[in-house]
């Protein structure tokens, strides 16, 4: 209702000038100062701080306890089970690919240097993704690599499972150049826009920026990189450089914010606002027991050599999101930042 009347009130005022060029001309520049002051007036009330964390607090309880049971039993869903396959059965199932050349080399190809292999003996079918230049400009707070490394899929799986946040397919190295990902059937591709508002994907989605983070990917805003086939499933790590979030303290808060989140059905005006990420209590706990040496054991058992320098930089990293994730405690309150 706001809306159509300050509409109304805009053509009036508007309308209500001699039309000759010059009148039309500051006419012009008056309603289009009065449009920028109210669009600014408007965000300095509807996303200024004080109005922000009060909106925060009086609408995300009520989403929060309404979708809580349903997020914590999706963290439970692996991509691999959606293929009827546990992680480690997908995992021996990507193994066996090895022995055969001839179906990597046959490969149906996607784009650039991504193709899709039939799995010989199974009803599966794995992505084979080799390193290869970038085509496309790439833009972000945190520069990208200059080539798609096809080994940062291979680690975002290994974190993405010392998380237990379950996002990412199965995912194994057949090279230090190549990796075989488990190809994921009946999920369809959606964009980043679309699982941020809705409610359902909220905790999945924290996860994934959480993700992002480690990974310092700055490729997920076209369609096509993140998947649904029952909850989310992050694809497309390869252009990002992991462990260089360390190096952007603002970034963090940055990436691990979820825009644009409906948190008033009922309103237009200032229905849609930024809201804190939320996190599994056990998300948390994993990375506040993560250590250079867990860790390094960890990537160890899945087949990943980590380096002391990578090391260092992914614990820094989780320094810098814990230290984002305590600050919106503090302003918010535990039980709207950690999901148990």
């Amino acid at each position: 209702m706001l809306k159509h009347w300050a509409i109304v009130f805009f053509i009036l005022f508007c309308g209500s000038y001699p039309s000759d060029s010059r009148s039309a001309s500051n006419i012009l520049h008056i309603c289009s100062k009065f449009g920028s002051d109210l669009r600014s007036a408007l965000d300095d009330y509807w996303q200024g701080e004080p109005a922000r964390v009060a909106r925060i607090k009086e609408y995300f309880p009520s989403i929060i306890s309404k979708h809580r049971t349903q997020w914590l039993h999706q963290l439970s869903i692996s991509p691999a089970s959606t293929q009827g396959l546990t992680t480690d059965e997908a995992l021996s199932v990507l193994e066996s690919l090895k022995a055969y050349p001839h179906e990597i080399k046959h490969a149906n190809r996607i784009q650039n240097e991504v193709f899709m292999a039939v799995i010989p003996n199974t009803t599966h079918a794995a992505i084979v993704k080799n390193n290869s230049s970038i085509t496309e400009e790439a833009f972000g707070a945190v520069p990208m690599a200059k080539k798609r490394i096809a080994w940062h899929d291979h680690f975002a799986f290994i974190i993405d499972r010392y998380m237990g946040t379950h996002l990412v397919p199965p995912t194994i190295k057949q090279d230090e150049t190549t990796t075989f990902q488990l190809y994921i059937r009946s999920s369809g591709a959606v964009s980043e826009k679309y699982t941020r508002r809705r409610h359902s994907n909220l905790l999945d989605y924290s996860h994934m920026q959480l993700l992002d983070l480690f990974m310092s990917n700055q490729d997920r805003n076209f369609y096509g990189n993140l998947l649904m086939s029952k909850r989310i499933i992050a694809i497309d790590f390869d252009i990002g450089r992991p462990g260089a979030s360390r190096h952007y303290s603002n970034h963090a808060i940055e990436q691990l914010w979820i825009k644009d989140t409906i948190l008033n059905s009922d309103r237009y005006i200032g229905r849609k606002g930024g809201v804190p990420g939320i996190f599994a209590k056990s998300v948390i706990d994993k990375l506040e027991s993560m250590s250079p040496g867990i860790l390094k054991k960890f990537t160890a058992r899945h087949g990943f050599v980590l380096s002391d320098e990578l090391n260092q930089d992914i614990i820094h990293t989780r320094d810098v999101a814990l230290r984002v994730i305590e600050e919106w405690i503090e302003t918010y309150g535990y039980s709207m930042i950690i999901i148990e």
